[in-house]
């Protein structure tokens, strides 16, 4: 089990429901240390000063922020704590939204809360309470000396709690260099492409889904620790090039079709 990040109270209104933060996700990534390719020891990083060329020791270093090419502003560890937001033991929901609300771009990490209490009925009340009206509470709270946006949500029988990015951390479509503004598609392309996102329409089971690339990756690097010669994988099959758009629409339309008519036949001869 997770440990807890995190402990303390969801409060909306008068109610306060004591609950714990735990990670609701976990990453894939395999974690590589660089070598010294004569006897394999691991490297060390020393920090250099760009200036002098030599090894810095701890207490010569000190934190800055560039303000401008070349010109820094000293920050002290006792000013970066005088400015760091007190630690709360709550997360204070200020309103309820409509999940839906919430664009993809927003959402960030997901942790579970779990009641911390001996009494679960408040934990449930909130939860019921936010799955029978279709809503997430929004709110602030503060973990590891930082203020955090969140959204509170039912996921089964568990809350979960999602932070948020803010306004001015997310960059519009407008103010990106490259993206075309006022192209429109032809019609007839229009419509095939239409068919071809209808015919490739599925539902979302997450569970069909593997991170391919880590499991090979993994299995070789357990074929090399046992002193397997591994085998080159095979090249990637490149598809033909077709130059026509609409042609190409045509052909992707006449796939996915053919690929829904055989998953059909399966389903029936299953």
């Amino acid at each position: 089990m997770a440990k807890a990040v995190w402990t303390g109270s969801i409060s909306f209104g008068l109610v306060q429901v004591p609950v714990r933060v735990v990670a609701a996700t976990r990453a894939h990534t395999l974690r590589f240390r660089q070598l010294h390719a004569e006897d394999l020891s691991p490297i060390r990083y020393r920090k250099v000063c760009e200036s002098e060329g030599r090894p810095l020791d701890a207490e010569e270093i000190v934190r800055g922020y560039e303000v401008d090419p070349g010109q820094f502003v000293v920050v002290t560890d006792e000013e970066l704590d005088a400015l760091k937001p007190r630690t709360s033991e709550t997360i204070e929901l200020m309103g309820f939204v409509n999940l839906s609300e919430i664009e993809p771009i927003y959402q960030g990490d997901t942790y579970y809360l779990v009641p911390d209490s001996q009494s679960p009925t408040p934990y449930r009340l909130l939860l019921e309470a936010l799955r029978d009206t279709n809503r997430a509470g929004v709110g602030k709270f503060i973990m590891h000396n930082k203020e955090y946006l969140v959204a509170v949500y039912p996921r089964g029988d568990a809350l979960t709690l999602m932070t948020l990015r803010y306004a001015d951390e997310i960059h519009e479509p407008g103010a990106v260099e490259g993206i075309p503004h006022g192209v429109h598609a032809a019609p007839e392309d229009l419509r095939i492409a239409r068919q071809l996102v209808d015919a490739a329409a599925m539902h979302f089971h997450p569970e069909d889904f593997r991170d391919e690339f880590t499991e090979r990756l993994e299995r070789m690097i357990r074929g090399k620790a046992e002193g397997r010669e591994i085998p080159a994988p095979e090249p990637e099959p490149v598809p033909p090039e077709v130059v026509d758009l609409r042609e190409a629409l045509r052909q992707s339309l006449a796939e996915a079709q053919r690929q829904r008519e055989e998953e059909e036949q399966r389903r029936k001869s299953a």
